[in-house]
């Protein structure tokens, strides 16, 4: 994985809630030489100019998540009720529908990338992976996560995430560590569970 972002649908214009990249989005090894000599031929960004072409990295990605997410309100006949149902399940691994759309090479990541994302309640929660990782796991994490940012109130009350955004670093170092995804079964599952409850206590829950 690259990268984990929430954002908020909920007005007309998107807002940030969350992002978090877990490395550098430079071309992996397995791309073309060409590439690399590119890459070595061109003068390094200095920090803040970094940053900078991040946050506007990061702004296509949420552009083309709120365009999949405006067409999937208007062709779904979900509801909201029917959310809510799911996020107050007992089941360990909701059964949200996940959508899914490609970013093709150099719009705006350096080769070409995949998006997983849910929405519920008007938030969106994504993962934006490399072709190697692992699909059906990456879904599976990111339903855990949903769950997990629900009982944190992240997803009914999405300004509380301001408030307390180490938690959500919490989940993720311990789902996703280092951007991996990791097999998951129930007992897996219940075990980072407890780990992150003993994490929360730690900070003041």
């Amino acid at each position: 994985m690259l990268l984990f972002l929430m954002t908020s649908f909920q007005d007309s214009t998107p807002q940030h809630l969350f992002y978090k990249f877990f490395h550098d989005d430079e071309p992996s090894d397995s791309q073309e030489v060409e590439d690399s000599q590119q890459k070595a031929e061109a003068p390094p960004l200095d920090p803040v100019e970094y940053r900078k072409a991040r946050k506007r990295k990061l702004q296509r990605v949420v552009e083309r998540l709120h365009s999949m997410y405006l067409f999937y309100a208007a062709t779904n006949a979900k509801t909201t009720e029917a959310e809510m149902q799911l996020l107050n399940s007992d089941a360990i691994v909701p059964e949200f529908e996940t959508g899914h759309f490609r970013l093709i090479k150099g719009d705006p990541f350096p080769q070409d990338m995949r998006v997983i994302w849910i929405s519920v309640n008007g938030v969106g929660v994504a993962f934006v992976c490399y072709d190697y990782d692992n699909r059906v796991q990456g879904e599976i994490t990111l339903r855990v996560l949903v769950r997990k940012l629900h009982e944190c109130r992240f997803i009914l009350q999405p300004s509380e995430i301001f408030n307390r955004p180490e938690k959500i670093d919490i989940l993720l170092n311990k789902f996703v560590p280092c951007g991996h995804t990791l097999f998951m079964n129930h007992r897996v599952i219940k075990q980072l569970e407890k780990e992150c409850d003993v994490l929360f206590k730690a900070i003041g829950n």
